[in-house]
């Protein structure tokens, strides 16, 4: 008896924990036109893109998208950056239409959720050779160059015999000198601009921290992800667009790629204070509630926040929810009491038998 036992609560720990294994979100975006033209993919490669599958991070297990209610096919693509996004094919429309996708996330918190942490000693040839980025990351300001960032670049870049040194320099410097703000119109700023500054939001600072990086080598990326709080709301509506995001705040951060390393950079939303922490601590790596959309690499990371009108459109109206599975927390709670009240019947037919 004492045998059946341990086997049936190493049963009912397996069935108790699988529900603490991952939080549920769903994400809608609603995109609303009216007027006379063709939704195409310039709409579908900037709006409906798909939560990418993470291995310890996030599932994404389903994904729908309606045409004025209506379940509609879909094709997954890929945008510039690698990005997933779901294309329905052009579509025509004469009045409203409305086209909205909803997906389903599975997010793995901690302490079961995978981590990239700061990796000590990863040479330099793991790094690629210098590069100078072009477009939104080759910038110029009033006050600031391009040349100046490269100039930064390389001053970290000489005091730093490893990669990762290098990585923990140039956030120990951003550190000592950035200070965070919210800027009124919204976007991300250039990096040279944000040089002049040393002032803004998270896109701001980790755009540059990128681009110091970037002009040694380094691959980084800027990720762009949505931190689930139900009392979160922003709007910004135009004379003719309108945008709305509710149930999270956005967040971006940065992610360097060496040779297949993994180190996320987050200045604005880590735990710890050292440079260190702003990697090992990062949003990615502790938070529950974080589901990463989209990544940029090489273009600029303000295509992605504009709200994109077709040809011949009057009004376009694009609205982004995030939700909580309102009943995940209750079947967690379900669960954990019919386990308790089996353990607490199994342990009284142990005593009786054993009596």
């Amino acid at each position: 008896m004492k045998q059946q036992l341990r086997v049936y609560a190493l049963v009912l720990a397996v069935a108790l924990m699988a529900p603490l294994l991952h939080r549920t979100y769903y994400l809608k975006v609603e995109y609303v036109a009216r007027g006379e033209g063709v939704v195409g993919p310039e709409v579908f490669s900037r709006h409906f893109l798909l939560a990418p599958t993470i291995k310890g991070f996030q599932e994404r297990d389903y994904a729908q998208v309606f045409i004025n209610g209506l379940p509609t096919s879909f094709t997954v693509k890929k945008d510039s950056e690698g990005n997933d996004y779901a294309d329905p094919g052009s579509i025509s429309f004469s009045g409203t239409i409305n086209i909205t996708l909803v997906q389903r996330v599975k997010v793995v918190p901690p302490p079961f959720r995978g981590r990239w942490t700061l990796v000590e000693g990863i040479a330099w040839d793991k790094a690629g050779g210098k590069t100078y980025p072009g477009g939104f990351w080759r910038c110029n300001s009033s006050s600031k160059s391009f040349e100046d960032l490269v100039s930064l670049s390389s001053q970290l870049r000489r005091s730093s015999s490893t990669v990762d040194q290098f990585i923990v320099n140039t956030v120990q410097w951003t550190l000592e000198r950035f200070s965070y703000s919210v800027r009124e119109e919204g976007g991300v700023m250039c990096p040279a601009r944000f040089m002049e500054r040393m002032s803004g939001s998270c896109g701001d600072v980790h755009a540059f921290v990128a681009a110091l990086l970037k002009i040694q080598g380094v691959d980084t990326s800027l990720v762009y992800a949505y931190v689930a709080s139900p009392e979160a709301r922003q709007s910004i509506t135009t004379s003719t667009t309108s945008f709305t995001l509710e149930g999270a705040y956005p967040h971006i951060f940065a992610l360097a790629n060496i040779s297949g390393i993994l180190l996320p950079i987050d200045l604005t939303a880590s735990t710890g204070s050292s440079p260190a922490d702003k990697v090992s601590g990062a949003s990615v790596n502790m938070l529950d509630n974080m589901v990463i959309l989209y990544r940029v690499n090489k273009g600029d990371p303000n295509d992605y926040l504009l709200v994109y009108a077709p040809s011949g459109a009057q009004e376009v109206r694009l609205s982004i929810r995030v939700t909580a599975d309102s009943w995940e927390e209750t079947r967690h709670y379900a669960v954990l009491a019919a386990g308790l009240a089996l353990l607490l019947l199994l342990l009284r037919e142990g005593r009786a038998t054993s009596a």
